[in-house]
């Protein structure tokens, strides 16, 4: 049984965007080519978000500013301080 999880307060949930590691034509990508800033799709949003964010918008976050590893509906997510985002 998979969790409904909704954010409280400012924080944001997040469905994680695979790694790619081949190109569209197939061809496989070394790992340092890899990408590494972490991206992903707005799927819910705190109460208290004045951002500007909603859902479906694609965001990318640096890997250094941590978050909570979380499934749910089946999916690999993260939760976010709406402050986190990069871009």
């Amino acid at each position: 049984m998979s969790k409904k999880i909704q954010p409280l307060g400012k924080r944001v949930l997040i469905k994680l965007v695979p790694k790619k590691d081949t190109t569209d034509t197939g061809i496989i990508l070394p790992d340092s080519q890899v990408q590494e800033i972490p991206k992903g799709t707005i799927i819910k949003l705190g109460s208290e978000c004045t951002s500007g964010l909603k859902v479906g918008d694609e965001v990318e976050w640096e890997m250094t500013t941590g978050g909570y590893n979380v499934k749910h509906d089946d999916q690999n997510c993260i939760i976010l301080h709406e402050g986190a985002f990069i871009l």
